[in-house]
């Protein structure tokens, strides 16, 4: 509220109908991470804000939309950012810097080249596709004397919601209906493909070497002893049935088809099996991006681009884990009884 008393000052200061100049607030270069993690069966949404080096303004204002329904808690805000939820349609955390009541300038403003983490909430809600919007800093518009108007073409039509940009980011959403597996099934599929289309995975088939060291030996995959991923002790006896010269995102389409497939034939235990394979390969994948990244690697594997961000592990992973999760019980298509490995 402070910074938006502050605001509404300056433009009643300015005051006027037609606006003589103006500056978009879109001149920012801004790119948002996300780290999502589970405790107690809630989701911890924590949000890394970078502002580009060649930026022209400085980050004010971070708006993240949420759809009807989902309610958060624990809501954060690093140094003196304020935060605020607004209940409403479609409901809208924000995030904004404050303003010093003496000078009446910003404190902590995210100028160019600087990054900020610390914006974070928990909610009980799935992790899904948002719109974001944020606004960098510039002066309100001027008008002539008697001209106010709240409609400025170009400036509060910039964006559906103002004159900043907006972006995609994931956050918590209403969880698809489980009464149907084919939505379940249907909007992992499709979080896969926006995903790739946003840049969070990438169809790389170089790194062919790479996924095949990180997955020799894997005796416990050719079993079927999926809760033994994570200690990843190699062995000679690993068989892998994908061709990773097929690219990633073929590697992640067959399993998925393989698992559609079996969900046709009501074969739940293969459907079962496929979908934890799946997130398998997505925890592998995930792993070879954060060695990629990592410090002490040389510097051609340091500097590659990672194959799958935070955004598209946290989508893939827990999307994927809430269908196996619903599956109904049944058989197999041998007679096999379903049941959890």
């Amino acid at each position: 509220m402070e910074l938006l008393k502050v605001l509404l000052t300056m433009t009643l200061f300015t005051s006027g109908l037609c606006a003589q100049t103006f500056q978009t607030r879109d001149k920012i270069d801004l790119k948002v991470r996300v780290n999502l993690t589970v405790s107690n069966g809630m989701f911890n949404y924590s949000y890394s804000l970078m502002n580009g080096v060649a930026s022209e303004q400085s980050v004010y204002v971070f708006d993240l939309h949420l759809p009807y329904g989902v309610s958060v808690r624990d809501l954060n805000a690093p140094g003196s950012w304020k935060k605020v939820f607004f209940s409403k349609v479609p409901e809208i955390v924000r995030w904004h810097a404050t303003v010093d009541r003496k000078s009446r300038h910003f404190k902590d403003l995210l100028g160019p080249g600087l990054a900020q983490s610390g914006f974070s909430f928990k909610s009980n809600s799935l992790p899904g596709i948002l719109i974001y919007y944020s606004e960098g800093w510039a002066p309100p518009p001027v008008f002539e004397e008697g001209e106010a108007t709240d409609s400025i073409p170009g400036y509060t039509d910039l964006t559906p919601y103002g004159p900043g940009v907006i972006g995609r980011t994931i956050g918590p959403v209403v969880a698809p209906d489980a009464s149907g597996m084919k939505v379940l099934f249907d909007t992992l599929v499709s979080y896969k493909h926006q995903s790739v289309t946003l840049g969070w995975l990438r169809d790389d088939k170089t790194r062919k070497r790479d996924c095949d060291e990180m997955m020799k030996g894997r005796d416990w995959y050719r079993k079927g002893e999926f809760g033994k991923f994570r200690s990843w002790e190699p062995d000679e006896s690993w068989d892998f049935d994908h061709d990773w010269n097929n690219g990633i995102v073929g590697v992640l389409d067959k399993r998925l088809d393989k698992a559609k497939l079996a969900l046709g034939r009501r074969d739940s235990v293969h459907a079962r099996r496929d979908l934890q394979i799946f997130v398998m390969e997505v925890e592998m994948l995930n792993n070879l991006s954060k060695k990629s990244e990592g410090r002490d690697q040389k510097r051609e594997v340091r500097n590659q681009k990672p194959i799958m961000t935070s955004e598209a592990y946290a989508l893939l992973k827990y999307n994927a884990e809430y269908l196996i999760d619903r599956l109904p019980e049944g058989h197999g298509k041998r007679g096999e009884r379903r049941g959890k490995k």
